[in-house]
């Protein structure tokens, strides 16, 4: 998948649909909701050099133990485990980007709470 925009007309980039192309099995492997496959298969954009940005619109609900011993002053913490499905992390690099910080704020019932948009710990991967 890259070419050379000078020999197509300075063609950087090509809007396809996401089915056309290889896709990795994603998958999150503590989930809470029963099927853990995306479903929806939004357009994907292929850039020249070969990099693919694919984003399926997807709602994730993990399962994350919860330990209330000092409340109401704990944290909770949730792991959410990604990997492919049938792929080792040789074959399948999950990267982060951008990378996220963490915003400190408050939810709808006055809750604080500190969420990231775009975060990964990728110090683990399955072999």
């Amino acid at each position: 998948l890259t070419w050379d925009p000078s020999k197509y007309g300075g063609i950087t980039t090509l809007h396809i649909p996401s089915d056309q192309i290889w896709r990795p099995d994603l998958v999150l492997y503590n989930n809470a909701a029963g099927d853990p496959d995306i479903t929806v298969f939004t357009g994907a954009l292929v850039a020249y050099d070969g990099s693919v940005l694919w984003q399926p619109p997807a709602i994730y609900k993990s399962f994350c133990p919860i330990d209330v011993t000092w409340f109401p002053y704990d944290s909770q913490s949730c792991e959410m485990k990604f990997g492919a499905w049938s792929y080792t992390g040789y074959y399948v690099d999950l990267k982060q980007l951008p990378q996220g910080q963490a915003v400190n704020g408050t939810d709808k019932y006055g809750q604080d709470v500190e969420t990231m948009e775009n975060g990964m710990d990728l110090s683990f991967f399955y072999r």
